[in-house]
């Protein structure tokens, strides 16, 4: 699962957001208010963020400022919404990565969170991510290991490729049932144990600590060598 925040209030732009992210099989989420939107995303980090600066204003160029400026959320690509005027008067440096400029199209919509999506999470045009020895292509649901097909489960494949696609953060077991399994499962964090187990089976003993433990924690995973 790929999970999207949506920072605004503007019912279109949330349904637009739903609508096209949704089409690309990503969950898209809306919180409220400012502290509210930064602790869901320390409960339950995002793959992107969306900024509604036409609704929010200094709010959400002050959001930007915060995530650009805590190592914590700092590799998140946000991209913000404007209108022409607004566009105008901000710049990168603010931390935004990619923007939309109203009005805009579903088809417009996907292609940036694909293009942002790509440059930052090391996903190629061809959807396909490439971490040493391990290969994964996302369309086609398929990967390997030092050119050697691993036969995954649906819940494997999406727990190695949330992984793979954000390396060298450590994931509690509550945040990957979450991010993963998604907010409606009920089972216990024992299901991530297994499912981690039988990854470092699959990945063989020489590319086993790919998937990280770190103790007390959760799990990690990085590129070794």
């Amino acid at each position: 699962m790929v999970r999207i925040y949506v920072f605004g209030d503007r019912q279109p732009l949330i349904e637009a957001c739903r609508f096209s992210l949704g089409r690309l099989g990503y969950v898209s989420y809306t919180p409220p208010e400012v502290m509210t939107f930064l602790e869901g995303i320390c409960a339950h980090r995002p793959d992107l963020i969306v900024v509604d600066l036409i609704a929010q204003g200094m709010a959400g160029l002050k959001l930007c400022r915060e995530l650009r400026g805590d190592p914590r959320f700092r590799q998140i690509p946000t991209i913000v919404v404007a209108t022409p005027p607004l566009l105008s008067g901000i710049e990168p440096e603010l931390g935004y990565d990619d923007f939309l400029v109203e009005p805009f199209t579903a088809e417009e919509v996907e292609a940036r969170v694909k293009l942002v999506q790509w440059r930052l999470r090391g996903v190629s045009s061809e959807d396909i991510v490439e971490v040493g020895p391990l290969t994964m292509h996302l369309s086609a649901y398929q990967a390997s290991i030092d050119g050697e097909p691993m036969e995954l489960t649906h819940l494997e494949f999406e727990l190695l490729k949330f992984l793979a696609t954000h390396r060298g953060v450590v994931y509690t077991r509550e945040m990957l049932l979450s991010l993963v399994w998604g907010e409606d499962y009920y089972g216990g964090t024992r299901t991530v144990d297994v499912h981690v187990r039988r990854l470092r089976a699959k990945l063989g003993e020489q590319h086993e600590n790919l998937i990280q433990t770190v103790r007390g924690v959760g799990y990690r995973f990085e590129e070794v060598g």
